[in-house]
């Protein structure tokens, strides 16, 4: 009798952690919501620094229309985006985007040189911006670093506690939940957009082919959840039967595609 009572209380126990931790998220998610616009700046201005200031900017004529023309499209379809978007192209070799707090989005000049088309780079562009509007940046740091040391550096934390949330930012991947929200906030926004849903699928598959090298550095992609999984995803979205694609016009993606090279 008394050693069901001791698993009784231990069954008891460890149901009642695992309520506690699972609620966890959603408190960190409450108190993302509370951090103002302007402390979100400050931390945006610092790994905007890190991650963009500090690299070489591509601002090609060509370049800098390419991105103009499909951010500008994608974004025409979001009623009151969140952020006024700023998207730079980084001269790095590596197949990689990723987005930043405050609306800045990254993409490495490698990542335009890998893509087979335009479309393949609105795929990915789109699916940064499903982390951007859905809030996954700042929900991200908040789990690996914690409330405490977070909010403490937005209201006048020192060098070394940026400097560990810059760290923190490169060496942590998004969630399950959140790869998989900012895919389906893709395939919708390539939707709306006239843009086949599908490209996403078609680059989830050429990655899935590509070296180990490559799938350890980019940070669009994840295996967890798997990049099979992923693109069976975006194969089986439906668009709407009357959906017609329509062709990204006004750029030059020949002389884009060199200039990624360079």
């Amino acid at each position: 009798m008394r050693a069901f009572k001791h698993i009784v209380l231990y069954f008891g126990f460890f149901a009642l952690m695992v309520f506690i931790f699972s609620q966890l998220d959603f408190f960190s998610k409450e108190r993302v919501q509370k951090l103002s616009s302007d402390q979100e700046e400050r931390i945006s201005r610092y790994l905007t620094d890190v991650f963009v200031r500090a690299g070489n900017i591509m601002d090609d004529e060509a370049i800098v229309t390419f991105v103009d023309s499909l951010s500008s499209r994608l974004l025409s379809t979001i009623d009151e985006p969140k952020y006024d978007y700023s998207i730079y192209v980084i001269r790095n070799r590596t197949v990689n985007a990723f987005a930043l707090p405050g609306g800045n989005i990254v993409l490495h000049s490698g990542l335009l040189d890998y893509a087979e088309s335009p479309e393949e780079v609105a795929a990915v562009l789109a699916h940064e911006f499903g982390h951007s509007e859905k809030g996954h940046i700042m929900q991200k740091l908040m789990k690996e670093i914690g409330f405490g040391v977070l909010f403490s550096a937005l209201t006048g934390g020192d060098i070394g506690v940026f400097s560990e949330i810059g760290r923190k930012f490169i060496t942590t991947r998004f969630d399950r939940e959140y790869e998989l929200e900012a895919d389906g906030f893709a395939l919708e926004t390539l939707e709306a957009a006239s843009i086949d849903p599908r490209y996403l699928a078609v680059f989830f598959h050429r990655l899935s082919e590509s070296d180990d090298n490559i799938m350890i550095r980019i940070d669009f992609i994840s295996t967890h959840p798997s990049h099979d999984a992923r693109r069976q995803k975006a194969l089986s979205y439906q668009t709407a039967e009357d959906f017609e694609e329509r062709p990204i016009e006004g750029i030059n993606w020949e002389l884009v595609k060199a200039l990624s090279r360079r």
